[in-house]
């Protein structure tokens, strides 16, 4: 099953046809998920793309002048927030509205599978995140990547997909801390069971390990606070004696 296999599909009754009234009741449910803090713009982006792809959303204006991109985000402002859309920062809705008709017409063009495109892009950005490699927050990637779609009559390859989702310092800087901090993190959720996987295993050579990597990390930390100490007592004047103590610069 691919990453957003069940995000937005709805099933089609020719005699009673409700895709659009739920998929506006998972816009709205999304609205109210961003007003709790939690990521929800992601979501909306490939619950759209669906709905445009599966023709329940039509991107046309409608008599308001509002095309599928405004009418679609108006609503999920509104569950988002107590503020009236007219009295939000009308440059500002302007702009959301059109990062989001921008995945419209992106995900209503023939050329490629915008599905498909989406579900790479949230993979390779996934993948690139394991490998330490810096990325742009979840739904400015997809952003971009629906613009970068449009600039081409192919279908975006793997490469070109993990170029738009990099942000502009492309690897994050790997330490020794950061590296124990991950395997210690992976060791815990091996403890508590709590992983996605649902892997446990308490045995006693897991639990020696996970509490060596703890206890290693502490020595690292001692050592940072140190240098630390030590750089700031240069920089106010001290220097090192030959025996390790600091004394006042002659």
């Amino acid at each position: 099953m691919n990453a957003f296999s069940q995000t937005g599909n709805l099933e089609h009754n020719p005699t009673n046809d409700t895709r659009l009234s739920d998929f506006m009741t998972q816009v709205r449910d999304l609205g109210r998920d961003e007003a709790m803090g939690k990521d929800a713009l992601p979501k909306l982006a490939v619950a759209f793309v669906r709905a445009v792809v599966d023709g329940v959303v039509d991107m046309a204006k409608d008599a308001d002048g509002n095309d599928g991109a405004a009418r679609v985000y108006i609503d999920y402002v509104k569950a988002k927030t107590k503020k009236q859309v007219h009295d939000r920062t009308d440059a500002g809705l302007k702009a959301n509205i059109s990062k989001l008709r921008q995945i419209g017409t992106f995900a209503g063009n023939p050329k490629w599978d915008a599905v498909d495109v989406f579900n790479r892009a949230f993979t390779i950005r996934a993948d690139h995140e394991k490998d330490d490699i810096s990325v742009k927050p979840a739904y400015a990637a997809f952003v971009d990547v629906a613009r970068e779609q449009l600039k081409q009559d192919q279908a975006l390859t793997d490469a070109e997909i993990g170029a738009v989702v990099m942000t502009t310092s492309k690897t994050k800087e790997v330490t020794l801390e950061g590296q124990l901090q991950k395997a210690h993190k992976i060791l815990e959720e091996i403890i508590t069971g709590e992983n996605k996987h649902g892997i446990k295993d308490q045995s006693t050579e897991i639990l020696q390990a996970a509490e060596q990597i703890s206890v290693r990390l502490a020595a690292l930390m001692q050592q940072a606070q140190q240098r630390e100490v030590l750089e700031k007592a240069l920089a106010a004047g001290y220097e090192l004696a030959e025996d390790g103590s600091l004394r006042k610069a002659a």
